[in-house]
């Protein structure tokens, strides 16, 4: 199993007056990484229960279904499972 976390990165976040701060962009970025590892951290525990392998990859990428799109096909993914919140373990 495969799990992708894929996080926009500055070209497509928005700010108020069309200003980007570079700092608080990657400070945004690092953050949603740092979230990701830690809900991946949970996820392996309980992967290891059930036997199954699982590899996970975060990806920062202005195109968020561009970048799922690619991947599956260099993967030679044929089943992609999309949740809306998979926040919850």
């Amino acid at each position: 199993m495969i799990t992708l976390h894929v996080i926009p990165s500055e070209s497509t976040t928005y700010s108020f007056g069309g200003c980007v701060n570079q700092g608080f962009t990657q400070g945004i970025i690092e953050d949603a990484k740092e979230d990701a590892e830690t809900w991946f951290d949970k996820l392996q525990e309980k992967v290891k229960e059930n036997k199954v392998k699982l590899r996970e990859e975060i990806i920062v990428n202005p195109s968020i279904v561009g970048t799922m799109l690619d991947y599956a096909e260099c993967e030679s993914i044929d089943l992609i499972v999309i949740g809306s919140r998979g926040i919850r373990i």
